[in-house]
């Protein structure tokens, strides 16, 4: 190949601005976080106009306006660090913000502003860090882990003190599972460790945990071949749970932070098959501190139950429990929170449910467990419990028969009259949150070629003011053009899918662009989102988009959203990748009526369950897909997370766990396969592709292959070199040009999304 084929490195620059780091920067206004202050104020940052500006919004008066002086602070900063300091560019992170202060980090160390007095002053001495506590609800006592037990500081005095003993690596208190922990990630950001997997009673009493035993559990192992410092390779190794293995068994206990006795709940054991029950919000304490519920689940997760827990006594009762042939679940996306409300001073409970085969909420009898009914009918949905109040909750929800059956929106449901309303109706994707008295609501609404207005909603779904209105004038100038919302019909010819396309960047209909699925199968999470966000690794589709090709995502068959019937198409079906003949079928239908979609060229990429979709992809569809990227694969699912595999693909069944493997397929390999995997990858261990590696070379077929020696699952640190290997690959063999010479990514940040998992996770669910 001659070097003028070459793309230029202006092509690899324009892809590099729609990651979404870069992105950012380019449109104002399209991400924001939004955080209640009390029932009637919140705050976020904007960057309209390039200046970052933290604004404080009161919803009560319809006002907005800077949260705190800027100009004050930068001074004020600039003096007591000895550093300049810009007022339009704050380098502060890790903000927290009360009605009378401002906490935040800067040049590495920590700060307090005095609202009131703008008196700023650095935050000294041995209280543990703000990320790695939970701080009670009065303020006074932060929760923290240390030694493997629980411990709290008493921000009064100063002092701190243990409040369970004899924790340790094996059975620690307020920790998670090994196979959760990311250990080595967080070894690389050096952020110290994570907040403890504990909740506070509302009352500041109690705090509520629990102790994990893993001692029979099978150990994984990972070699750091560079260490720190150089010298012999390094062996980690934690603790594991295969499918059909032991897994860890937590077990609750209740603490008085004042006089140190521990209650412990009654019962068996629970399996904590990979997150915390705390993490994932499957616990927490009612308001009025008399009661903790959980949703706990079996093994199989072929049943879930209501438990009831007297955080006095530790005595426990079943409130409901339902059962099924498959997998139930009790919300839409396996990482959500249950959709589950306890409305105790009218006795009564919420239960989400997928009986009748829709997502539907049933109003069960507190005491007895009795059901009394569906509450919501089959033309909507329940996505989410915004709020519940006495009479009415606040829902999200989706609309069976709507434009867009993934679109979601407002609506209220009148417990009295067990009448729902949809409060804001059109055809646009809605992403709400509400304020702590569920007077207010967030709602940020887009589709993927409308980009995001920020309004603030009142109880009766009305828009009382505009917040922030995102501006994509700077990303068009660059060449982009906004995705297609599409829907296609599944292999079966019958069953509707949805998905987004993006098209190349600086689109001419007259040319002809090579295809890529940026795929992930779920089943737990979709892939497609109606929104101006696209799902997931949007900004990674953008940018190969960017690079000259058709980027399409699709929620095939057996992905959620759509009901019992359409999830369940993967339970004990995970080989079909998330419905690969699905992905055949819409490129094929997208290329009818896109002539400018080369379907002779067609590429497929794809992280984590989208690594092993894209490697089956290549192995069972070669007419279609002739080169694909696979990063950090689960290519077998007998050697991976107990929790995953049993819950998507059922209880170990040989056979049918033999079919999902990659590494048991036919080896017939004729596309082309980059297959790239961390070396300390502790979530899917470098296991899985090292093992189909030795079985392509026992077969004698050609692949490539880049191992990241000190990557974990994310590559984080090391994103911008696999990212850059991803495009070389498809530009190579899919857009038949050379790479650009000697173009270098920059590092990627760490994402807020990465950060949330771990250091937001953990500290509950807030119900009123």
């Amino acid at each position: 190949m001659r070097m003028s084929d070459a793309l230029p490195q202006a092509a690899y620059a324009f892809a590099e601005r729609m990651l979404d780091h870069k992105r950012a920067g380019l449109v104002p206004g399209e991400r924001l976080t939004v955080t209640w202050i009390d029932a009637t104020r919140c705050w976020y940052r904007s960057d309209a106009g390039g200046v970052h500006r933290y604004v404080a919004v009161d919803a009560e008066h319809r006002t907005r306006g800077e949260a705190f002086d800027h100009a004050g602070l930068a001074k004020s900063l600039e003096e007591a660090a000895g550093r300049a300091v810009d007022a339009d560019r704050l380098p502060i992170d890790e903000v927290s913000l009360t009605p009378s202060t401002l906490t935040f980090d800067a040049f590495e160390r920590a700060w307090s502003l005095d609202l009131e007095t703008a008196a700023l002053r650095e935050i000294t001495g041995d209280a543990p860090h703000r990320r790695s506590v939970r701080t009670s609800p009065d303020g006074r006592w932060q929760a923290f882990t240390h030694g493997h037990d629980l411990w709290v500081h008493d921000t009064a005095t100063r002092r701190r003190r243990p409040l369970t003993r004899g924790g340790d690596e094996v059975a620690p208190f307020a920790e998670e599972p090994d196979a959760a922990g990311d250990r080595h990630l967080l070894d690389l950001l050096r952020l110290g460790p994570r907040p403890p997997r504990a909740l506070w009673s509302p009352d500041s009493r109690r705090v509520l945990t629990h102790r994990i035993d893993q001692s029979a559990v099978g150990t994984g192992h990972l070699l750091d071949c560079a260490p720190d410092g150089g010298g012999r390779s390094r062996l980690r190794s934690y603790r594991y749970s295969l499918p059909g293995e032991p897994m860890p068994q937590g077990r609750w206990v209740v603490v008085d932070v004042t006089t140190g006795h521990t209650v412990e709940v009654e019962g068996p054991p629970f399996d904590a098959a990979y997150l915390s029950p705390v993490t994932w919000g499957e616990i927490w304490w009612d308001p009025s501190g008399e009661a903790v519920y959980w949703v706990r689940h079996a093994r199989d997760r072929r049943s879930a139950e209501l438990v009831e827990i007297d955080p006095r006594t530790g005595r426990a009762r079943t409130v409901i429990k339902e059962c099924g042939p498959t997998r139930v679940d009790v919300n839409r996306h396996f990482y959500d929170p249950p959709v589950v409300a306890v409305l105790r001073r009218r006795g009564e409970v919420l239960w989400f449910s997928r009986r009748d085969g829709g997502d539907r909420l049933y109003l069960h009898d507190l005491r007895t467990g009795e059901c009394r009914g569906a509450v919501t009918g089959g033309d909507v949905r329940v996505r989410q419990i915004l709020h519940t109040g006495d009479d009415a909750v606040h829902l999200v929800v989706s609309r069976v028969h709507g434009a867009d059956p993934y679109a979601r929106t407002l609506a209220r449901l009148d417990l009295g009259e067990r009448s729902l309303t949809v409060l804001v109706d059109d055809e646009q994707d809605h992403r709400l949150s509400a304020s702590p008295d569920g007077r207010w609501f967030v709602d940020c609404r887009s589709t993927p070629a409308t980009p995001p207005v920020w309004l603030l909603r009142d109880a009766g779904g009305h828009a009382v003011a505009e917040l922030e209105r995102a501006d994509t004038r700077r990303l068009a100038e660059q060449g982009w053009s906004a995705p297609e919302r599409v829907r296609v019909l599944a292999a079966d010819g019958v069953t509707p899918v949805y998905g987004v396309l993006h098209r190349p960047g600086n689109f001419d209909p007259a040319q002809s662009y090579p295809v890529v699925d940026h795929i992930y199968p779920g089943p737990q999470v979709n892939r497609a989102d109606p929104s101006f966000y696209g799902g997931f690794g949007d900004g990674e589709s953008a940018a190969m988009a960017a690079l000259g090709f058709v980027v399409v995502t699709l929620d095939g068959r057996g992905t959620p959203g759509r009901g019992k019937d359409f999830h369940d198409h993967s339970y004990g079906n995970l080989a079909s990748a998330g419905e690969l003949r699905d992905h055949v079928a819409a490129i094929g239908q997208l290329g009818e009526t896109r002539p400018w979609m080369d379907l002779t060229r067609v590429g497929i990429v794809g992280h984590s369950a989208g690594g092993f979709a894209a490697t089956k992809a290549v192995l069972r569809h070669p007419e279609t897909f002739s080169v694909a990227v696979a990063e950090a694969g689960n290519h077998d699912n007998r050697i991976y997370n107990a929790s995953w595999a049993e819950a998507f693909d059922g209880p170990v069944d040989p056979e049918r766990y033999s079919a999902t493997s990659n590494v048991d397929e036919v080896m017939e390999l004729s596309a082309r396969l980059l297959l790239v995997h961390g070396g300390m990858d502790d979530n899917v261990m470098p296991d899985h592709t090292l093992r189909l590696v030795d079985r392509l070379i026992a077969a004698d077929q050609d692949f490539d292959m880049l191992v990241v020696p000190r990557a974990e699952h994310s590559f984080h640190g090391y994103q911008h070199y696999v990212l850059r290997k991803r495009w070389d690959y498809l530009v190579r063999h899919l857009l038949r040009r050379e790479p650009p010479s000697g173009y270098r990514l920059d590092p990627v940040p760490l994402s807020s999304r990465l950060f949330e998992h771990l250091f937001d996770g953990g500290g509950g669910r807030a119900h009123a």
